[in-house]
């Protein structure tokens, strides 16, 4: 065997790296489109050049390198570059390594083994995976008009590379940035040639410009998903931000065709309403979306395509469909059946080859039978087969995948037969829609017993699987794994089966309509409980294997594996959850699977799913209480994250689950359920709840020796101190966390979703040094905090970064303008993925820096009707806003109101404990007192401002003491007593070691020399 190095120039070629058995071949899991993760378009394309893995290249201004040349392809294998012509083509890793394999022993015979050998390593390989990427590189290189063949098959030996190559020459390559596989998209690799369709493509091409919106309509097996992937491949260097393929065969329940958008652009689904946050989040995209198979939930699409042609005025779209959508700005194609020849007269094989009809029949033959080749006798009946399945391309793909088993001549005496016991009346009259089902009917038939038992049974999948998915499914006492596989293998080649091996592991999926064919044939056999069954059952033990590798693989690693299995899952739980499934089947696919549904962002799908499995299950849940712990756990965090339901509800299934992880001795479990009960407890305001769960967390986590919980569990103390008023009690224990924390390489099992724990301690360790009078290192922890979440590229760490401690800090400072641009940034953050709670935040932030600035009116209303909308709803910081609304109004001249509204936040504070802005509440109740005048308001306002200063002093809040003291000493002055008024703040003032530049300070300083020269007795 030759040495693959001697093949190449430079440097040597290598098989491509083993990754996991289960990668999916879904390119979104790679590929992140801008939406995702929120970033502007600079932040977007470094995070795709970081994820996307390259071969080394030269510099890519150097613009000859050596190449094999065949027909019209170029091979380059430095660059690892196929051309046709100028035209890149796209191919998976290992289609590459064999192409190079092959051609580098052009004419040989290189057998099976030593070709896997040479590409896979020492790794196993089924022989389907290598007949599905010799099957893909056929139909990427296809034949030319006179039938040349480039690679064929030695039955039982091995692959040749047949056609002529020249080796050695040099060829100009496109810059480096100029490679397809820079380009964002999700789009399969290898896509097989249109035939006769060059027309059709570029009418769609200039209509996509002219109108954003096209819909490709026509019957099934006309062509359209191909025509659409052609046409999206052609216009991937005309979207700044991709072009996205979303799948909508596998969806049985129109209401998640949002959800299947969302999850190729990585976009949360935290609430109910998912189409307004994915529609927000494409406001400022400019890209193709592909809505592939939209008929069957045809409403619900038309309802996404509408609002995405409202709201996101840059976003195109391209639908398939077999019927209109009928919305608004739809532009239809109609894709017509290919060109078929006349009956007569008879044709050559030259003339009949100028026919995309016969053109596709050959390609497709060759393919299945190395040693087929149109001939002049064969012409006519090639050209008969091809007017009987008028011109529908999966007919005559059908068709000609039988030559295994049929000589033409028998293929179209066979279809003779079928269409004259459907015709009624004339010839002509036979609807194209039952050519289709006719031809799947002889091709079903043609099948050997066990492939027709195999394609029934693999009609349970839904969106993929991998061949190791469906010998665990479909195989029995009579057909084990390696009858299986062959079958596979044949039903792929027969064109039963479709193949994407642009990933390691091979992914089969039927296409919708031929799936849908044999989920009828297997409804009307005795089997069909069996395997929906059966098909739970793996996805169980799936899902049970991701939840253990959960926390050890990253996070995209985990996602790529098992993100593709979405659509596995929700039909599993449909089915276990129907009338006549297995609910406990279904809880136990149910609760691990909520690792799936948090890291691909679907709360609500699993807020919905949980309560789905805990309700009316009572039976099926007391054998399983482990699951029910998990469930419960999801149930606790998806309602937090959602809003969807009550904090209380969130901290009684957390409560619930505690009991249980205990009653399992479960540490992690019982680590997980307090980590949501204390965050339900502290988002209500039950801060004293929260500190004895905080404290139990981190005891526990002391107790099993795990060092990262027990920092975790500092961060949650710290967090509670800070809310009860302890300020150098949470500094200490944030301190202590942040000097010692190390992100895990891998996700949490306990803390989930996956907050950034540096980034949320630092929103605490801000607020704790302004509070304690550190204005400027308050100032630098924020920023770093932001900048620290934005290196993270992970939306939640960046909202919170805003909203707890760039948008509060620079407010504190006196920054109004800063303050306001940050919280424009998370207004628009939050409203681009719907996170309701988050964008009320910087609302009212917003509002607040209004007024500062002088727009006292439309500051306070904004503010207000913000922070009404959550009436009697607790959050983070709320009384901050409660204290920061009485000082609007009082600013805005409506003391009353304002007075009402501290009153209510002073009662809230004693009850809950929640005592960090208690200092201000006073103060500003002191204020309002002022400010409403009357016999007793000075003494009011006094005492007020006197309660301030002593709660700040006995919290070591010296921000809030500077405050309390400034108010004071205007009182005092108002009241003959300026020079006690200077002295009081004068030394609050001389505590300060920075900040002197911070509005407070300035003010301060300010007063205090106003105070001191107005006590001073007059000049003589």
């Amino acid at each position: 065997m030759k040495s693959m190095k001697a093949l190449t120039f430079g440097e040597p070629w290598r098989p491509a790296p083993h990754r996991p058995r289960r990668a999916s071949f879904d390119m979104d899991d790679l590929l992140l489109p801008p939406a995702a993760s929120g970033c502007d378009d600079l932040e977007a394309r470094q995070l795709f050049a970081a994820l996307v893995p390259r071969t080394a290249m030269p510099d890519s201004t150097r613009d000859v390198q050596p190449s094999y040349q065949f027909g019209g392809f170029t091979l380059i294998p430095s660059q690892r570059r196929l051309l046709e012509g100028e035209r890149p083509v796209r191919l998976g890793d290992r289609a590459f390594d064999i192409l190079v394999a092959l051609v580098g022993r052009a004419g040989e015979l290189v057998p099976q083994h030593e070709l896997i050998a040479e590409v896979w390593g020492k790794l196993y390989v089924e022989d389907a995976n290598l007949r599905v990427h010799i099957s893909n590189l056929r139909k990427v290189l296809s034949i030319d008009a006179e039938g040349a063949r480039y690679i064929v098959n030695v039955a039982g030996q091995g692959y040749k590379f047949v056609a002529p190559v020249a080796t050695g020459g040099n060829v100009t390559i496109a810059a480096l940035g100029d490679a397809p596989s820079e380009l964002l998209h999700n789009l399969p690799r290898a896509l097989p040639r249109l035939v006769g369709r060059g027309a059709f493509a570029a009418t769609i091409e200039r209509q996509l410009s002219e109108r954003r919106f096209v819909t490709i309509v026509g019957p099934g097996g006309i062509g359209k998903t191909a025509m659409a992937l052609n046409v999206a491949e052609a216009q991937l260097r005309n979207y700044r931000d991709g072009i996205w393929l979303i799948d909508l065969a596998p969806l049985v329940d129109p209401d998640l065709v949002t959800s299947a958008l969302a999850r190729v652009l990585r976009m949360p689904i935290a609430s109910a309403d998912a189409l307004t946050g994915v529609v927000l989040g494409l406001a400022s995209k400019q890209m193709l979306l592909v809505l592939d198979n939209c008929e069957h939930v045809i409403d619900a699409a038309a309802t996404l395509v509408e609002a995405i042609l409202e709201r996101a005025p840059e976003v195109s779209l391209l639908a398939t469909s077999r019927e209109p959508l009928r919305t608004a700005g739809e532009r239809v194609a109609r894709l017509l059946p290919l060109d078929v020849p006349m009956a007569s007269p008879p044709l050559s094989a030259v003339e009949a080859l100028t026919y995309p009809a016969v053109q596709l029949f050959v390609e497709r033959a060759s393919q299945s039978v190395e040693s087929f080749a149109l001939t002049d006798a064969n012409a006519p009946i090639v050209a008969d087969i091809c007017r009987k399945l008028d011109g529908i391309p999966l007919a005559i793909e059908l068709a000609a995948g039988q030559l295994e088993a049929f000589n033409p001549r028998a293929i179209a005496d066979v279809l003779e037969d079928r269409f004259r016991l459907l015709m009624r009346g004339r010839r002509t009259a036979l609807p194209r829609h039952q050519t289709l089902s006719a031809t799947l009917d002889w091709s079903y038939d043609a099948l050997s017993d066990a492939e027709r038992v195999i394609l029934r049974r693999l009609s349970v999948f839904a969106g993929g699987f991998e061949l190791d998915d469906a010998c665990a499914v479909v195989s029995s006492s009579e057909l084990g794994k390696p009858e299986v596989t062959g079958h596979v293998a044949n039903l792929f080649s027969k064109s039963l089966l479709s193949a994407d091996a642009s990933d390691e592991a091979v992914r089969y999926r039927l296409l919708d309509t031929t799936r849908a064919y044999a989920k009828e044939k297997l409804n009307a056999t005795s089997e069909v409980v069996e395997f929906a069954h059966r098909h739970a059952v793996h996805y169980r033990a799936v899902f049970q294997r991701a939840e253990v590798e959960w926390s050890s693989r990253t996070a995209s690693d985990w996602l790529s594996a098992y993100g593709g299995d979405i659509d596995n899952v929700r039909i599993a739980l449909d089915w276990a959850f129907s009338p006549g499934g297995d609910a406990a089947l279904g809880i136990g696919i149910a609760a691990p699977a909520t690792s799936l549904w948090m890291r691909l962002s679907h709360y609500e799908e699993c807020r919905v799913r949980v309560l789905q499995a805990l309700e009316n299950h009572g039976a099926a849940l007391a054998d399983q209480p482990a699951d029910e712990m998990k469930l419960l756990i999801a149930l606790g965090w998806s309602i937090l994250l959602t809003n969807r339901g009550t904090a209380a509800e969130a901290c009684a299934a957390a409560s619930r689950a505690t009991v249980l992880a205990e009653g399992l001795s479960h540490d992690d479990g019982e680590l997980a359920a307090m980590w949501v009960d204390w965050l339900a407890e502290s988002s209500r305001g039950g801060h004293r709840a929260a500190f004895g769960l905080a404290q139990r967390f981190h005891a526990l986590a002391v107790a099993v020796g795990n060092e990262h919980y027990q920092l975790i569990g500092d961060r949650m103390i710290g967090f509670s101190l800070q809310h009860l008023g302890d300020q150098h009690g949470a500094r200490r224990h944030i301190e202590h966390m942040l000097d010692h924390y190390v992100a895990p390489a891998f996700p949490s099992f306990v803390v989930r979703p996956d907050f950034d724990q540096e980034v949320l301690g630092r929103t605490v360790l801000a607020h704790a040094q302004w509070l304690l009078g550190y204005p400027d290192q308050a100032t630098a922890s924020a920023i770093r905090c932001l900048e620290t979440a934005m290196a993270s590229r992970h939306e939640p760490s960046i909202r919170s970064a805003l909203a707890f401690a760039s948008c509060p800090i620079a407010l504190y400072c006196g920054e109004f303008a800063k303050a306001e641009g940050h919280a424009d940034m998370l207004i628009e953050r939050a409203a681009r993925q719907r996170i309701i709670l988050f964008e009320a935040y910087g609302r009212c932030y917003k509002g607040i820096a209004s007024v500062g600035q002088g727009a006292i009116s439309e500051g306070l209303r904004r503010f207000r009707d913000t922070f009404d909308q959550f009436h009697g709803v607790q959050f983070n910081r709320y009384l901050g806003f409660v204290a920061a609304m009485g000082d609007c109004f009082g600013q805005a001249g409506n003391a009353g109101q304002g007075l009402a509204r501290i009153t209510q936040g002073l009662a809230l504070a004693e009850s809950t404990g929640e005592k960090w802005c208690l200092a201000e509440l006073q103060r500003v109740q002191g204020e309002l007192h002022l400010r409403m005048g009357g016999v007793d308001s000075e003494h009011m306002a006094e005492a007020a401002f006197f309660s301030a200063l002593e709660t700040a002093r006995s919290q070591g809040a010296l921000s809030w003491e500077l405050r309390a003291a400034t108010s004071l000493a205007r009182l005092m002055a108002s009241r003959e007593k300026p020079s006690r008024g200077a002295l009081l703040l004068g030394e609050v003032l001389g505590r300060f070691t920075e900040g002197f530049d911070t509005k407070d300070l300035r003010e301060a300083r300010a007063l205090v020399g106003s105070l001191s020269r107005s006590s001073l007795p007059p000049s003589p």
